[in-house]
């Protein structure tokens, strides 16, 4: 098994502003929300060619998934983000972190493979 360390971001609020900082094109991210006693709880995982086009489009009007507006609409909302050039290890971290995290948002499981195993701290 192949194990590819990431190197994740710190934990940031998810606004045009802090998406414009985003340093890297192709990655992972993973949206929270901050829960009742203060703690944040992943609810959407996600991975992207280009990770400021795709936590823009979570910011837009044009967000099709219901659930995300929802908690968009409720505020408090975070991102981590950990740049990832190959499109195998994006897409086995991705099914790691819908695994580990089992969010709300997510429709389906993602299809990654088993055999890459990467950080998700």
């Amino acid at each position: 098994m192949e194990m590819v360390p990431l190197q994740w971001s710190r934990l940031t609020p998810l606004s045009e502003e802090e998406v414009g900082k985003v340093s890297t094109s192709a990655g992972v991210y993973r949206l929270s929300a901050k829960s009742s006693d203060g703690k944040f709880y992943v609810f959407f995982v996600g991975k992207s060619d280009d990770l400021k086009s795709a936590l823009n489009a979570h910011l837009s009007d044009g967000e099709n998934n219901l659930c995300i507006k929802q908690r968009l609409l409720r505020g408090d909302v975070s991102f981590r983000y950990a740049p990832v050039a190959r499109e195998d290890v994006r897409s086995a971290a991705e099914r790691q972190m819908y695994k580990k995290y089992v969010p709300e948002c997510n429709n389906l499981e993602p299809a990654g493979s088993t055999d890459i195993e990467v950080t998700l701290n």
